[in-house]
């Protein structure tokens, strides 16, 4: 156990065969034995997280969106690991195999920022630097703006803060044609059922078919399948976008001050590029890379460009 903190907890996957599961996750992505597995285990769930780098080094959270998980942050893992980072990448609730609440009001973001958190107090880290991908980055607008107290910076790739799509999804034609899916996965039996169908075709199509080609190897996907098929998955899954209406209810701080930096593939089919300047909007100081004909999976199509932007943006507020 590396830490007992109000009852939390940080251990080893002690269990062999969640062990050797991740372990093939890893092979997988090309990281092999350069990423642990650990379990986190809170007041009400436990989460499986992994984690890279050095134990001294300065905390970095990478947080995965729909319907990735941590496998899709492994072609920024070396880089920063070699720049001294320790690395820090939670499978969220409803993700793979982490737990799975049955309350739609338990995937509030107020409540996944809990996790993130949490996780720090367990390991001792009284501030972090955050990056997050898709809902991972909704994720990240929420911490910078309601948590600036434990974090140093945040850097989000292709996602607004929630309150931004929805207006955009009702004023802005551009973005609800791309976001007809937000009103499918309301649906709870029929977005899972349409999600599965096909050996999950439609979530494939969302990542290679998305991607440039080569962004996304065979085996990835076959560990990708893999997770998607873990009990209740679709269903956690999902139920991020089915708690989204309760964060539009709360009330929010009139500027985020924490130094931001957005990062935005212009070749993303689900969020228009429209959506960053009133994202950016909401800050006091906010870096912004438009990279050119990525998708949607930036950090997979320009690897190189995107491991840049983290590098220099984390390294100018390192703690």
């Amino acid at each position: 156990m590396w830490s007992d903190v109000m009852g939390a907890s940080f251990e080893a996957l002690i269990l062999h065969a969640n062990r050797d599961y991740y372990r093939a996750q890893a092979e997988a992505v090309g990281l092999g034995e350069s990423v642990r597995f650990f379990a986190y285990t809170g007041p009400e769930v436990q989460l499986h997280v992994a984690v890279a780098g050095p134990e001294d080094g300065a905390a970095v959270f990478l947080l995965h969106g729909f319907p990735d998980s941590w496998m899709g942050w492994a072609r920024q893992v070396e880089a920063l690991v070699e720049a001294g980072y320790r690395v820090i990448m939670p499978i969220q609730r409803g993700y793979d195999r982490s737990d799975k609440p049955e309350a739609v009001e338990d995937y509030r973001l107020e409540v996944l920022g809990g996790d993130v958190i949490g996780i720090m107090d367990a390991l001792n880290i009284d501030r972090a630097q955050l990056v997050g991908h898709d809902w991972g980055g909704a994720l990240t607008w929420w911490l910078a703006a309601h948590r600036p107290d434990r974090f140093s910076s945040a850097t989000v790739l292709n996602c607004p803060p929630v309150k931004v799509l929805a207006r955009a999804l009702w004023s802005n034609p551009n973005q609800f044609w791309r976001s007809w899916y937000v009103m499918l996965f309301q649906v709870p039996g029929l977005a899972e059922k349409m999600l599965s169908a096909r050996d999950y075709g439609a979530l494939r199509g969302a990542m290679v078919g998305e991607a440039k080609k080569g962004s996304f190897q065979r085996e990835e996907i076959t560990r990708y399948m893999e997770a998607w098929r873990q009990p209740q998955a679709l269903r956690g899954m999902l139920s991020w976008y089915r708690a989204a209406r309760y964060s539009l209810r709360a009330p929010e701080p009139a500027l985020i001050e924490l130094p931001m930096c957005v990062i935005w593939g212009t070749a993303d089919s689900a969020l228009h590029t429209s959506l960053i300047e009133p994202a950016v909007a909401r800050c006091a100081a906010a870096r912004v890379h438009r990279i050119e004909g990525a998708s949607h999976w930036v950090q997979r199509d320009a690897t190189d460009e995107v491991n840049a932007c983290l590098l220099a943006h984390l390294d100018a507020h390192r703690s």
